[in-house]
């Protein structure tokens, strides 16, 4: 076993631990917009916390790696989401090695495991999906995605590829112009 395969075994429950807490703390002023300034401050604190806890993880295990390139060209999303961070919702994507873990203490059978891996992986997905649409739409002119339930019938309808329903995103992409 490398060391860098050590560092990891030694830290997937935590860094496991600390997305379920980042998950919380950047679903809570979302979920709930009147939060008291103190709590908001809190969130801010814990998430930016994780980003630096998530960071310190990938220079270790970089710095363990055998072939340093090599890592980084295998964990590209990591550095990514250390890197920039419009891409904070995406260090919930650390909680796909919950999976992993269900995975090894649950299903034994192939079925097992990938039922595990997708269902785990959708909801990973909506949720996420809804927090950060409903986080970029809320407050903007126009938007018809205002609050957490519009942002998780926008993420359901998108995810199941229904598509029903009026809630779209209102924002305009770079380079295009306002819908009329």
């Amino acid at each position: 076993m490398t060391r860098e395969e050590r560092w990891e075994e030694r830290t997937e429950w935590p860094l496991t631990a600390a997305a379920l807490l980042f998950l919380v703390a950047y679903a809570v002023p979302i979920a709930l917009p009147d939060v008291p300034a103190g709590w908001r401050v809190l969130c801010t604190a814990v998430v930016w916390t994780m980003w630096a806890l998530f960071t310190v993880d990938y220079v270790v295990r970089l710095t363990l790696a055998e072939r340093r390139w090599s890592f980084v060209g295998h964990h590209l999303p990591d550095l990514a989401v250390v890197v920039l961070p419009v891409l904070r919702p995406l260090r919930l994507v650390r909680l796909v090695a919950l999976l992993s873990i269900l995975n090894r203490t649950g299903a034994r059978e192939l079925r097992g495991k990938v039922a595990t891996y997708a269902a785990g992986g959708a909801v990973l997905l909506l949720i996420t999906g809804a927090l950060a649409i409903t986080d970029a739409e809320r407050g903007h002119a126009g938007a018809t995605i205002t609050n957490l339930g519009d942002g998780f019938w926008w993420a359901i309808t998108t995810l199941t590829t229904v598509g029903y329903g009026d809630p779209i995103p209102s924002r305009p992409r770079a380079g295009s112009s306002p819908p009329d």
